[in-house]
């Protein structure tokens, strides 16, 4: 009877010694590594997004870590933090949330890469040699901010509004002008601004805001928008197509 006592104590308290607490870190795989696989040169800042589930709102992003394996291999590791919050086991609270986070890998020298997140799962992407271009060819929009629904639904017209301040009077963009690629689940959209020829330049504020198409997207799944703008400065949007369901669905 006392060696049955002692099991279960001891049980009981591997138990509770496992059990997570306030500050805890523990690792987490990523539901999506988003890269540019074709189009960057070696004078570009390259960036991934990455897109993870964390288990429900009592949790928090802890770190993204990029290890350099080799010269031309990464290796991408997360980790999350339990919050001191009470009541995170009671089931309404129980509901994932998605985090999403663009990471820099700088510049970096032509040639092939890969990176590797969730021990076997990996993204490939290529760098070219940056080829001397005058300044009229690359003035991309000073845009400030975009917007995209984060759920779709399939086989709908999906559209992006971007919007920023055009700070002088000579320059204009045309969304004719605004050229959108696709690779597989990545978007990327180009918006150059165009000169507008003898005209007195001033320095003042234009609103600008344009609304672009991305077409039809079939398949559900994780997409990103990539934008590129000003500066080597560009804006990353995440969002999800599900398929569309046949009748309104009541939420609540």
């Amino acid at each position: 009877m006392c060696y049955l006592y002692k099991l279960s104590f001891l049980l009981l308290f591997s138990i509770s010694a496992l059990a997570e607490g306030p500050g805890d870190i523990k690792p987490i795989s990523l539901e999506e590594v988003f890269v540019i696989e074709q189009g960057y040169d070696s004078n570009d800042n390259i960036e991934i997004t990455v897109h993870a589930e964390l288990p429900s709102a009592c949790y928090t992003a802890n770190e993204i870590s990029i290890n350099q394996i080799s010269s031309n291999v990464f290796q991408l590791e997360m980790s999350i933090k339990k919050k001191n919050l009470t009541g995170c086991d009671r089931s309404p609270y129980k509901y994932p949330v998605g985090y999403t986070q663009t990471l820099s890998l700088g510049e970096l020298p032509a040639g092939d890469y890969e990176i590797y997140y969730n021990q076997q799962q990996k993204r490939r992407f290529n760098v070219k040699s940056s080829i001397v271009q005058s300044i009229d060819e690359n003035i991309y929009a000073p845009l400030s901010d975009a917007f995209i629904p984060e759920l779709n639904f399939s086989k709908r017209e999906l559209k992006v509004v971007l919007t920023g301040n055009i700070r002088t009077n000579c320059m204009y963009l045309e969304e004719k002008h605004i050229q959108v690629l696709r690779t597989g689940n990545v978007f990327v959209v180009i918006p150059k601004m165009s000169l507008k020829k003898g005209s007195q330049c001033k320095n003042i504020n234009i609103p600008l805001q344009s609304i672009v198409s991305l077409g039809q997207v079939r398949a559900k799944g994780h997409y990103l928008v990539h934008i590129r703008g000003q500066s080597g400065i560009s804006i990353n949007k995440v969002f999800h197509v599900i398929k569309e369901r046949p009748s309104p669905v009541n939420y609540k």
